[in-house]
């Protein structure tokens, strides 16, 4: 039935939640409380997807174009010598990518299912990001609440969800020295996983259905 606005004139708002609570029932279900409170990935994750269990996992997110930088990120590997790169996604430069690639050191895994998504996230040391442009990124959330650190380009909202040091680094675009730096530190000295994902929670839910639920409250009281 249609809203009858005359009757209910002033008393009507609309609310449009943070860009990053419009994902936060996504990763509520598909990314749940890490195993652990601890900086380790888990193994078990990564076995069954066909990682290497004995080297640092950096991860890449979506889809194989020149404008998300993974050819930055696989040039970072040069400085990281026990590292690989993991790619979830395809696209038309996953062949440039893979002949490009150290021997050994890269691997694609495709477009994948959420549970296996992931999977990956939990697997992996760091999620990467080196992209040209973004809105808010919706694997830089994901990331966050498996407990993955993220070093991502500093465009769209990248800086306010990267805004403690512990969620990892916000870095130049273009910028392959402070990329390096930055997957370098976050490699070296890993945040607790648990403590990723209890900063992620300020991404949930809640907060807008308490406002929504007190303002029907409002109108119909």
């Amino acid at each position: 039935r249609g809203c009858d606005q005359g009757r209910h004139a002033g008393r009507i708002r609309l609310l449009l939640p943070h860009p990053a609570e419009q994902h936060a029932l996504q990763w509520q279900r598909c990314f749940p409380t890490p195993h652990c409170s601890t900086c380790a990935p888990c193994l078990c994750g990564g076995a069954a997807l066909g990682l290497p269990a004995d080297a640092r996992l950096v991860l890449g997110v979506g889809r194989l174009v020149t404008t998300k930088g993974f050819h930055r990120a696989l040039k970072a590997l040069d400085g990281l010598p026990d590292a690989h790169l993991v790619l979830v996604g395809d696209g038309p430069e996953r062949a440039a990518l893979e002949r490009a690639a150290p021997v050994g050191r890269l691997h694609v895994l495709g477009s994948l299912a959420p549970e296996r998504v992931a999977m990956a996230y939990q697997a992996c040391d760091v999620l990467v990001l080196p992209t040209e442009r973004e809105g808010w990124p919706n694997v830089v959330t994901e990331a966050l609440a498996s407990g993955l650190p993220v070093v991502a380009s500093a465009v769209g909202a990248v800086p306010e969800m990267l805004a403690s040091e512990k969620a990892g680094a916000a870095v130049a675009v273009g910028d392959d020295e402070a990329l390096l730096r930055e997957l370098r530190r976050v490699l070296d000295t890993p945040p607790a996983r648990g403590e990723l994902h209890a900063y992620a929670g300020q991404f949930s839910w809640d907060g807008p259905v308490e406002q929504l639920t007190s303002l029907i409250k409002e109108v119909i009281g």
